[in-house]
């Protein structure tokens, strides 16, 4: 154990990391519990076509690419960790608004605020892991973020899984609040590292690097190489 996990990084989790990482584990259960059944409860529970569920999946997919560059120089401007909580905040109220939407103008708006939110919260959710741990240990923070990650979408959805019943849509409305309570139990670990989630101080900044933006970004070509490559799945 202590070669797979050593003792120095086993220390950390004793500290903020170890709130960053209930922060995660309590999101992606909150998020597991609904993802996999928007279709579903568009509608099987909602009735509406097919159609316009999957086409709010294609909406949802445009407003996430379109927020997270907007998100990215909010979190720069204002740190990681206050961004993160207003989206954080913003996704509980799109989620408990989306267990009650029985319009298509209320599932537009909700599901939208739920891209936004959701989509972009990457970003604001993982740099502080960069000030949490030393260099040293950061390949090692991030592989087990991702983990936990994916170990609490895929738990969320065995147990949304194994308790909704199309028989009785009022189990969709409470998966919804449910999931909303979830998301909202993050807010408590992480408001605990607020201190450490604030914008880099600008004595921190060279001034070049103070001077620096988007620009430099869409010209590093294998960033954009990264991001524009075909998927290999």
């Amino acid at each position: 154990m202590s070669s797979l996990v050593p003792r120095e990084f086993r220390a950390l989790l004793r500290g903020p990391l170890g709130w960053f990482y209930a922060a995660t584990l309590v999101t992606s259960l909150g998020i597991g519990l609904t993802l996999v059944f928007n279709v579903v409860y568009v509608h099987d529970v909602r009735h509406f076509s097919v159609a316009l569920a999957t086409g709010l999946l294609a909406v949802n997919a445009v407003v996430g690419l379109t927020a997270s560059p907007v998100i990215g120089t909010m979190t720069d401007r204002h740190g990681p960790v206050p961004v993160y909580l207003c989206l954080v905040s913003a996704e509980v109220v799109a989620t408990a608004s989306s267990a009650f939407a029985d319009s298509f103008l209320w599932l537009l708006v909700t599901s939208m605020m739920l891209a936004a939110s959701r989509g972009a919260l990457f970003g604001p959710g993982s740099a502080p892991l960069a000030r949490l741990v030393p260099e040293e240990f950061r390949q090692q923070a991030f592989r087990t973020n991702f983990m936990i990650l994916n170990l609490g979408i895929g738990f969320g959805g065995l147990v949304s899984a194994s308790v909704v019943d199309l028989r009785h849509p009022v189990t969709f409305t409470w998966l919804y609040l449910g999931t909303a309570t979830f998301v909202a139990l993050a807010l408590l670990p992480m408001l605990h590292i607020r201190r450490l989630g604030g914008p880099v101080p600008p004595g921190d900044l060279t001034e070049q690097e103070s001077i620096e933006g988007w620009r430099e970004v869409v010209a590093d070509h294998r960033l954009v190489f990264f991001v524009l490559r075909p998927s290999s799945g």
